[in-house]
Formats: C-alpha cells, structure tokens, sequence
C-alpha cells in the first residue's frame, strides 16, 4: 500500500504535461476512423512518419555537421522533393 501511495503521489513524470494536455483528445480526434482496424492502420501510418523523419532529422544533423547552412539546404532539398512529390 505504501509503495502504491507514494507512487502516486509522486507525479513528477506528468508534470511536464498537465500544461500541454489538450493534445490527446485534439490527437485523438484527428486519428480516429469509422472503424477500429482503420484506426490501427491510420495510428501505424503516423507512428512510422514520426520514425522515418525522425531518421531523416538525425541523418541530416549528421551530414550538416553542426553547420546551419548546410542544414537549412538540407531541408530546402528535402521540402523541394517533397512538393514535387505531392503533385
């Protein structure tokens, strides 16, 4: 019981989001879809394009190098490619 108690007590790890707490519904929203499996996919389909640019982040502040021009050409390139794309 005490260590139950004291576990719950100690809310330093959700401190940082009681500020910011209107995401989950907002997010929630935003993934929801007429169906549970269509969720899953849509919920699998944000989670991978947070991984991948993610990646895509830690390749290109590898490749810059601490530089911020080369960073900013960096993602010029990849914004230019991913409009290109979009058409």
């Amino acid at each position: 019981r005490d260590t139950v108690q004291s576990a719950g007590e100690d809310n330093s790890f959700a401190q940082p989001f009681a500020a910011n707490g209107h995401w989950a519904p907002t997010t929630t929203v935003f993934v929801m879809e007429a169906s549970v499996g269509a969720s899953y996919r849509r919920s699998f389909s944000r989670i991978l394009g947070t991984a991948v640019a993610a990646a895509v982040c830690l390749l290109f502040l590898l490749i810059a190098d601490g530089n911020p021009y080369g960073l900013g050409v960096l993602v010029f390139i990849l914004e230019t490619c991913a409009a290109y794309v979009k058409r």
